[in-house]
């Protein structure tokens, strides 16, 4: 069986990478490691670096200059734009192609030509749901209140403030609640095409639902996770030390464990918080600063930056405590099973698909996504019950190597793709 991948970018092809084309990579390894004939399509390549069999799809945005390029692609991730030539193409690598399946991914760039070309061509297509740009304007589900949204794809997204600088000409002249609507039908009736979805969570599921998806179309596969993930030996850990793994932004909730840290010192004088991660917004790095340095926290708190992927690893193994504080409703938190992997105590948001994960004072503990306090809370019992917190660690390491077997992933896949195809 032949299957490709669909997907904006891919890592060592494209300068642009996040968590979703992570989540392409891994699942394309782990199928080709497993013998089976993958491949994937996607833009034009910034280089050529990877191994996977790979073909560029042309789109009218390739023969545009750079600031032109980001207004076409904006406007195709609105939903309102259909690119001829991504269609015409599409058609003309199925059919030197001809795969058996095509496994879509993160492909809001690339927009739904490449769908209608394989339904014209009757080509079995599964759309595998790894965020939320295709349900939410934002791709947040979160209100312009900050709280949780299901609205969906409306007119009424209007009042989120979403708008992106190209079509602040269309919200003056009192065109957005039109385009709005539009993009709300041409979503509905594009992803109801799909004969399957793959999503990661039953939290997914029942998103997907209320959206309108049929249940019996989806499908619960999770992730692996990236790289052979051992426990060092003899490792060293640092006595009351707690790590927070992201980027420094308001979604990522930075600025909630270090809120945290006041009164976790309270009760743990020597505590220290790591922060490892790029800088995603100016001003919540500076929120950050100035709460550091009017509470003078300077020995405590340590940004570290941005650190390859393997020495993220490494670091997590030399902390007590990892904490994540997601703010949005993420599908599949990455940096959550990693620090599982490593048998390290969490203490998380209870948000999203992060409740599939944790069993609440077995394996981790949940705490409100806001409340900074509660964090603390659960961070200081962590620090001052070692043994517990060790035991908790290597459940959550032994629960979630359970969740992301590589054999029953790639058996669950590969069921899928037979089923769509026979």
């Amino acid at each position: 069986m032949k299957i490709y991948f669909i997907t904006n970018y891919l890592p060592k092809y494209h300068k642009i990478s996040g968590g979703a084309e992570r989540a392409t990579n891994s699942i394309l390894k782990l199928l080709k490691d497993k013998g089976k004939d993958v491949g994937v399509m996607f833009t034009k390549p910034d280089f050529d670096e990877g191994k996977f069999n790979s073909v560029p799809i042309k789109a009218i945005e390739d023969h545009l200059s750079e600031r032109t390029k980001k207004t076409i692609q904006t406007v195709k991730i609105m939903g309102i734009f259909y690119d001829i030539l991504t269609f015409f193409h599409s058609l003309k690598v199925y059919a030197k192609v001809k795969p058996d399946i095509l496994n879509f991914q993160n492909f809001n760039v690339l927009s739904f030509p490449m769908l209608w070309a394989a339904k014209l061509m009757g080509i079995p297509t599964i759309f595998s749901v790894y965020d939320f740009w295709c349900i939410c304007p934002t791709g947040t589900l979160i209100d312009n209140k900050g709280r949780r949204c299901r609205i969906f794809n409306s007119i009424l997204c209007e009042k989120c403030n979403f708008v992106p600088p190209q079509f602040r000409l269309i919200k003056k002249l009192g065109l957005l609640k039109p385009m709005l609507f539009i993009r709300e039908k041409i979503f509905k009736i594009s992803l109801k095409q799909f004969d399957a979805f793959i999503v990661l969570s039953t939290f997914w599921v029942d998103i997907l639902k209320k959206y309108g998806i049929d249940e019996k179309k989806i499908n619960v596969i999770p992730l692996p996770i990236e790289g052979n993930i051992k426990i060092k030996k003899n490792r060293k850990v640092e006595r009351n030390s707690i790590l927070f793994v992201g980027w420094i932004d308001r979604r990522k909730g930075s600025f909630t464990v270090v809120r945290a840290m006041k009164k976790i010192l309270k009760n743990v004088p020597n505590a220290k918080l790591y922060l490892i991660g790029p800088i995603g917004e100016e001003s919540q790095k500076k929120k950050i600063d100035d709460y550091i340095n009017k509470n003078k926290l300077e020995k405590n708190i340590k940004f570290l930056g941005k650190m390859p992927h393997q020495q993220v690893l490494d670091f997590m193994q030399k902390v007590e405590v990892i904490t994540i504080p997601e703010q949005w409703e993420i599908a599949w938190p990455i940096a959550l099973t990693e620090a599982m992997a490593v048998a390290k105590p969490t203490v998380s948001s209870n948000i999203g698909g992060i409740p599939d994960f944790i069993d609440a004072g077995k394996n981790g503990f949940l705490a409100e996504p806001t409340d900074y306090n509660d964090f603390a809370n659960k961070i200081i019992w962590f620090l001052k019950n070692k043994r517990k917190a060790k035991k908790m660690g290597m459940q959550a390491r032994k629960d979630v190597l359970n969740m992301t077997d590589e054999n029953m992933i790639v058996d669950k896949l590969m069921e899928l793709y037979k089923s769509k195809v026979l």
